[in-house]
């Protein structure tokens, strides 16, 4: 179990979705991904959860197209809940108390994820880390951690948690 925190240093990602929807959603999608510092290259052949995905499900979509097996968890259900698609590859659920057996994903995405009006704890964080299988991989990318205090708090407590290597 690692966790890693990405200083949001974009990387040159490469789509390859050809669907309606992509011209917009692949730009931010591929915003998304230099955010964590991870392409559709790395992401291929393992089980992904985006925890606090959000209601426009975009990046899931986008993940989807390009055949990633991912999960979208939101404690709100998404905009396009009547897609079956989305259907099989959203729950709804709270990441304080995740809805997932222990030891599923090999790689799990948090970004800015702020809880019922708070910021995600590091508490919150080693529940998260319990689905990871041996050997994957939780990275976190808050929105503004340069200018956000809290941002910044939540990366030096994971840190001093899981380690300054992140």
């Amino acid at each position: 179990m690692q966790a890693k925190i990405n200083k949001m240093q974009p990387e040159k990602l490469q789509h390859t979705t050809s669907t309606p929807y992509d011209k917009a959603d692949t730009f931010s999608s591929m915003l998304y991904l230099s955010d964590f510092g991870v392409t559709l290259q790395n992401m291929s052949g393992k089980f992904v959860l985006d925890a606090g995905c959000g209601t426009d499900v975009k990046f899931l979509r986008y993940c989807l197209a390009n055949n990633i097996n991912i999960v979208g968890m939101d404690i709100l259900p998404p905009e396009d809940e009547e897609n079956e698609q989305i259907k099989n590859h959203f729950i709804q659920g709270d990441i304080t108390k995740p809805p997932f057996v222990q030891n599923k994903f090999d790689l799990i995405l948090v970004r800015a994820v702020r809880t019922l009006s708070k910021d995600l704890s590091v508490a919150e964080i080693k529940n998260l880390t319990g689905l990871l299988k041996h050997g994957g991989e939780i990275k976190i990318a808050p929105y503004f951690p340069e200018t956000n205090p809290s941002h910044k708090k939540l990366i030096d407590q994971i840190k001093k948690e899981f380690g300054e290597n992140m």
